[in-house]
């Protein structure tokens, strides 16, 4: 394990989640709305008990919004940013958005996908899958965090998520597991930084955790918790 210096973590706040339901919540129709293949949209798309869904090289000229429904982009497409409430958020190989957020839904990011700023999720995992790359940081509070050969220009946090930095990924900022209430301190997460995987900025533990350091990994300083190093595929090889 080689170590270089860190940066600093901007956590996420209570307000960024008021901010997603209140913008959320328009006026929108409580229909699906589906982008054909290919086709441009101009303006904002807003819905509330329903589906956004693009299909294949499309692109929307705004951002996409739903409160309680799934946003879908498909492989090649474009959007502005994307929030939902309770959905899951799927980007599709290639395509590329502003800020992904979700309070209660999962995000997956497609191969050589990008999203140009930050992806949050409160109860929901993050995937980003072998060349995609987030201009921004990445964040949870009780969901996993896999990173599959992809870059991170941010920084990355969560509370009670295990961490998979796998493949070769970088991560150019920070990586903090924060602290919790009592109730949730009994499991560790695990946080494991795979073959070739390079962090940048510092690794920080604010509570009790699992830490698992490939041999092959370059990682920055580490606080709050002692690394164990592995040469294997995955821990325990």
């Amino acid at each position: 394990m080689k170590t270089r210096q860190g940066i600093r973590l901007f956590p996420v706040t209570a307000a960024v989640v008021l901010g997603l339901v209140f913008s959320a919540c328009g006026n929108g129709p409580d229909r699906p709305v589906d982008v054909a293949d290919g086709e441009t949209r101009e303006g904002d798309v807003n819905v509330v008990n329903a589906s956004i869904t693009l299909g294949e090289e499309s692109e929307v000229k705004g951002n996409l919004r739903s409160v309680n429904g799934a946003v879908e982009l498909g492989s090649g497409a474009r959007a502005g940013t994307v929030e939902t409430v309770n959905g899951r958020v799927r980007i599709g190989s290639d395509g590329e958005t502003g800020e992904v957020s979700t309070v209660n839904g999962s995000i997956r990011l497609g191969e050589d996908g990008r999203v140009r700023g930050e992806i949050s999720s409160i109860n929901g995992s993050v995937t980003l899958k072998a060349g995609s790359e987030v201009s921004g940081d990445i964040s949870t509070v009780n969901g996993n965090i896999r990173v599959e050969s992809a870059r991170i220009e941010g920084s990355l946090s969560t509370r009670t998520g295990d961490v998979s930095l796998l493949d070769g990924s970088h991560l150019a900022g920070d990586l903090t597991v924060d602290r919790v209430q009592r109730g949730d301190r009994d499991r560790r997460p695990r946080v494991v930084i795979g073959p070739d995987t390079v962090v940048e900025g510092t690794i920080r533990a604010a509570r009790r955790i699992e830490l698992h350091v490939h041999e092959s990994a370059s990682i920055g300083d580490v606080e709050g918790v002692e690394p164990k190093s592995f040469s294997g595929a995955r821990p325990g090889d």
